[in-house]
């Protein structure tokens, strides 16, 4: 009698111990929350356009031209700035969503600014109208598509489509720059990551440098990278492509004597915002 009266007892507590454990668990709400991928998260805040943004750079360009009647190099050489503002939007054949990107330059001692050229962007990129409300409208030099999936950046200029950054970025990340043309391969590589980053004075952190090509021998160069600053876009640009003197007899020979190729340097000076 006395260990019916205990199990009895037992199976009451342990009634009212799952009714209470009920009561607790339906009182909490259990919800799942889905982080959804971030522009910063996914690497594309390295390339933050949007309609009413733009980019105006300063550029340095040197062209070393081999004159062989003469036995010497030629230099050509030009300081200018570089407007990259966005005038509209549209559907492209395969059906993206796209951004005219129209590139205006103007020498340093110049208040007029002139069409370089056009580029078409399916990332947004923006206009600097506010700092220039006039521009001159004439036909466009040439015209360039960027095209943004989740994994890559395609830009396509000339009709040649070149992936410019994948993503995430990550430290020594490479990819084939040509895997949808018929070029060569090309690999970049993303050396710095998440890194400040220095043009003249200005500071930008963080950002993300791309190496295009790291070439050297005795008889040429090809060094070209670009670096790119979260919620800014490219900030630095720098080419050295370049043909040394290539006759071993020649006493330039091996001395980095360019005979011919070009050098480039693009710094940002402001960007709207």
């Amino acid at each position: 009698m006395r260990n019916k009266r205990r199990m009895y007892a037992y199976q009451f507590l342990k009634t009212i111990a799952f009714f209470f454990i009920g009561l607790l668990l339906g009182g909490c709400n259990f919800s799942r929350e889905t982080i959804q991928p971030t522009p910063v998260s996914t690497g594309m805040a390295y390339f933050p356009v949007k309609v009413g943004d733009s980019l105006l750079y300063r550029v340095k360009r040197i062209l070393y031209i081999e004159d062989a009647g003469n036995a010497r190099v030629k230099t050509d050489t030009s300081i200018f700035e570089l407007l990259e503002v966005v005038r509209d939007t549209f559907r492209t054949l395969s059906g993206d969503f796209a951004y005219r990107i129209e590139r205006f330059r103007r020498s340093l001692f110049s208040t007029e600014w002139s069409y370089d050229s056009l580029k078409i962007s399916n990332v947004e990129l923006g206009t600097l109208l506010e700092l220039h409300p006039t521009f001159h409208q004439v036909m466009p030099q040439s015209v360039r598509e960027w095209r943004i999936y989740p994994q890559r950046v395609v830009i396509i200029e000339n009709n040649i489509p070149i992936v410019k950054l994948v993503f995430p970025p990550t430290v020594s990340a490479s990819w084939n720059a040509n895997v949808f043309n018929t070029l060569k391969p090309e690999n970049y590589r993303l050396i710095q990551f998440a890194q400040p980053f220095l043009v003249d004075s200005i500071k930008y952190s963080p950002t993300i440098t791309i190496i295009q090509s790291n070439q050297k021998s005795l008889i040429n160069k090809d060094e070209r990278w670009e670096v790119y600053a979260q919620e800014i876009g490219m900030v630095y640009r720098k080419h050295e492509v370049y043909n040394y003197v290539n006759t071993p007899f020649n006493r330039d020979f091996g001395q980095d004597k360019v005979v011919s190729g070009y050098f480039y340097e693009q710094k940002l000076l402001y960007r709207s915002k």
